[in-house]
């Protein structure tokens, strides 16, 4: 290889590079079109995430995760992820210019930045600072921590023993990267509660107490600075569950609550739903649900898997399964 040649530019065609990548993406002034026009922008992003899915899709991708105006997304590899970008912001934009300029709805994306930027060299395309900034804004300054972030994320939703070993690495080492980074501590604590509940762990007392250890120094650390605070909860969600399974239930809805805070977080929602229905409130687990819906058009399947039984006790079969 020559010196200063970009690995990237000895791509052959139809070669596939084996290094996976992740993309994630939001949209920029959400909360502002949301408070504008409610109905408006549901009908917009339900539309342009099905433009999003099928440009995933056509680049080898797969969305793992799609919370609120979240998308969360992993490629076979770093070149497919960035080309999947730029298409995403050409569609998009296209789009946009059918609806007024106060309702036009931008995404903001980020690739794994340091190789990333090489690939996006090769193929010429140049992101926004604005882009470049976001990279996990507000929660991490870091975004080399918030990268490792996104990657255990995918590992931890895959729900197996040795996937949820893999995530809690990356989250360690988010963290290393940047020790104040509440969702990272909040997310190694559920690490420890997965080997806890699913008994992976040989010391099942032992991942219980670091369950909660971290889930308690989340809690404190985004209650100790005004610049975490839009990581609390986050944080109680994990306290939450782990006051749930360990049958402490007026602590368990008392913490999930704290999802009023950002009522935008659709995953919250549906852990204070999961929680209200232990304790008994199948009727205010459906409306919570509602809302989760609300802010996750297209929720994951664990929703349904951990609130059906509560729906079931407010409606019937028929009910719960068309709430998703």
């Amino acid at each position: 290889m020559a010196a200063g040649e970009d690995p990237a530019s000895r791509i052959p065609t139809g070669m596939t590079r084996k290094l996976a990548a992740i993309l994630s993406a939001d949209v920029a002034g959400y909360s502002r079109l949301m408070g504008e026009d409610e109905e408006a922008t549901i009908h917009t992003l339900k539309l342009y995430r099905g433009i999003i899915d099928t440009i995933v899709q056509q680049h080898r991708g797969r969305v793992v995760d799609s919370p609120g105006d979240n998308l969360l997304a992993e490629f076979p590899s770093v070149l497919e992820a960035v080309q999947c970008a730029v298409a995403i912001q050409q569609e998009i934009n296209a789009k946009n210019m059918n609806l007024p300029v106060q309702r036009r709805m931008r995404f903001r994306l980020a690739v794994q930045e340091e190789i990333a930027a090489r690939i996006t060299k090769a193929l010429a395309v140049r992101l926004t600072a604005e882009e470049k900034e976001h990279m996990g804004q507000p929660y991490t300054s870091s975004a080399v921590a918030w990268d490792l972030f996104m990657q255990g994320t995918v590992y931890y939703r895959k729900y197996t023993q040795q996937d949820n070993a893999t995530a809690r690495e990356f989250f360690v080492r988010a963290i290393q990267e940047d020790p104040e980074f509440v969702r990272a501590i909040a997310n190694l604590s559920a690490t420890y509660r997965q080997d806890w509940t699913f008994a992976w762990a040989s010391d099942l007392d032992a991942a219980k107490q670091e369950a909660r250890r971290q889930a308690d120094l989340a809690v404190s650390l985004a209650q100790s600075k005004k610049e975490l605070a839009s990581s609390l909860p986050y944080a109680y969600q994990q306290l939450a569950y782990v006051h749930m399974y360990s049958g402490e239930i007026q602590e368990t809805v008392a913490r999930a609550a704290a999802v009023k805070l950002e009522p935008q977080y659709a995953d919250g929602h549906a852990a204070l739903a999961q929680m209200l229905i232990y304790d008994g409130q199948p009727q205010a687990a459906l409306a919570e649900m509602e809302e989760a819906k609300k802010w996750n058009p297209k929720p994951p399947a664990y929703y349904l898997y951990t609130c059906r039984p509560g729906i079931l006790c407010a409606g019937s079969a028929g009910e719960a399964d068309e709430s998703f």
